[in-house]
This record gives structure tokens, sequence and C-alpha cells, in this order.
């Protein structure tokens, strides 16, 4: 989902595919770190939609992971409280709810990041534009949000993002961005995982993207991200992403 508090060119569709692959050797919990190997690839089908002050997305999610199986659907509103483009403010926000969908098997699955089959979360996010004459040449942005789901307990997420803007032909940003899980009890090897939602789980993870803007504003973006800290979550995480974005309007 998007959460950065600016927004896409009104009135054009943002249809966008992702590839991601994640992997981590081992599951830092409160009982000591044990190995554990886990792989899996995402695809992602999502499209947004700016009206004005508003934007909708709808996000669909396939998993490779022990088996091939359909992970959940994720349904996005954000609503732009102030906008520093324009002037009217000295800061852009944007307030978020999202609605996920998970499967059974998403849910039970430590590589995908799920406490309950049902999950929504309300974000905050704001961020500034320093403007160089036509461009912005870099901004700088954050978030809060607070989540919950049909069982377990809530769980708060945040995110810190600074990006460079070149010339509106590339971009290049770098991020942290830390979960924060509010439920009771630790990973251990010997309980079966029914996902994260009555887990005490923690982690910081730091990553960066390079996105080039070709002529017809399509944008292909590249990123990685590392896992500093986990503790009740799989440590040392690696992931890489690729996403092609390809605007239009009716």
């Amino acid at each position: 989902m998007e959460l950065a508090p600016w927004y896409p060119r009104l009135f054009e569709f943002q249809p966008k595919i992702e590839v991601l692959s994640q992997h981590s050797r081992s599951i830092a919990s409160d009982h000591g770190t044990f190995l554990k190997p886990l792989h899996a690839n995402y695809l992602n089908f999502g499209i947004g939609y700016p009206y004005y002050n508003w934007y909708g997305e709808l996000e669909l999610i396939m998993a490779d992971s022990k088996h091939r199986y359909y992970d959940n659907t994720i349904v996005t509103g954000r609503y732009q409280l102030t906008n520093d483009v324009s002037g009217e403010s000295f800061l852009s926000s944007v307030a978020a709810l999202s609605v996920t969908a998970s499967t059974r098997n998403a849910l039970y699955d430590l590589n995908s990041f799920h406490h309950g089959k049902f999950e929504a979360i309300a974000h905050l996010s704001a961020g500034k534009e320093f403007v160089d004459n036509q461009f912005w040449c870099y901004r700088i942005w954050g978030t809060l949000g607070i989540g919950a789901a049909d069982v377990g307990s809530p769980w708060m997420h945040l995110k810190f993002s600074l990006e460079n803007n070149f010339r509106d032909r590339s971009i290049l940003g770098f991020f942290v961005e830390s979960f924060y899980g509010l439920g009771g009890n630790a990973l251990s090897k010997h309980k079966k995982f029914h996902g994260y939602g009555s887990i005490r789980h923690r982690s910081i993870d730091f990553g960066a993207f390079y996105s080039y803007i070709f002529d017809g504003g399509q944008k292909l973006s590249f990123g990685g991200r590392y896992r500093a800290y986990a503790r009740n979550f799989p440590e040392h995480a690696a992931s890489i992403s690729l996403i092609f974005l390809s605007p239009f309007a009716l």
C-alpha cells in the first residue's frame, strides 16, 4: 500500500505489478534464536485512483512459499488533509485506512506478516517537499499506523523516508521501518504458528529504492531492505523487489 502524503496526477489510474523475494535463516525469539530457513516470493497486482483529496487502492497478492497460494486482498482509502505542494500548508498530510482479508495459508505462514484473517490499520502520514524551480529536489516524510485484527492484540507501524528527485527522471530513496506488536506471547519452535496476532513481535528494517521514470510516465522501481533488529520475528531478513507502474487516464 502507498502511504506517502502526496498523490500522483489526479484522475489517472495507477496500475502496478510488483515482484518481491525475501529470505531469512533464523527466528529471534524470547526463548533464544533457532534455525528456521524461510524463503518466499510474492506477486502483487494493484491499482489506485486519485480523485481530488481522495485516493482509493486495491491490491491482490499471490505467494510462493512452502507452496503456491493466494495470500491476501488489501483495500485502502486515503484522504489528504493538507497539501504543501499547492502552498496552502507547510506540510502535506494524509489519513488512511487499510483493510486486509487473508487466507488460512497466509495467516499460518511465518513469511507472511498477518495478525488475523481480517485486519485493519489506520495511518497518519506527514511530509515536506523542498522545491528547486519546477521540480521538487528532495522530500522527507513519515507515517504512524495502529492496527487490529479479528484475533490477537493490536500492533503499531512506523516508517520514515528520505527521497531525492533528479528532475523528474529518477528518484532515489532511503527508509527505516518498524513494527511493534502488543501481544503477550513469544514465538517458539515447539508451538504451531497461527499468525502474529498474539505475538510480542518487534522489528526494524533499513531499505533503499531507485525509480526510473519514462517519457510516458511509466515508472520502474528496484528496491531492497535488510532487517537490522528482530524479536519474535524472522531475523536478518533480506528482500528485493521490482515494481512497474503504468498510469493512464480514460
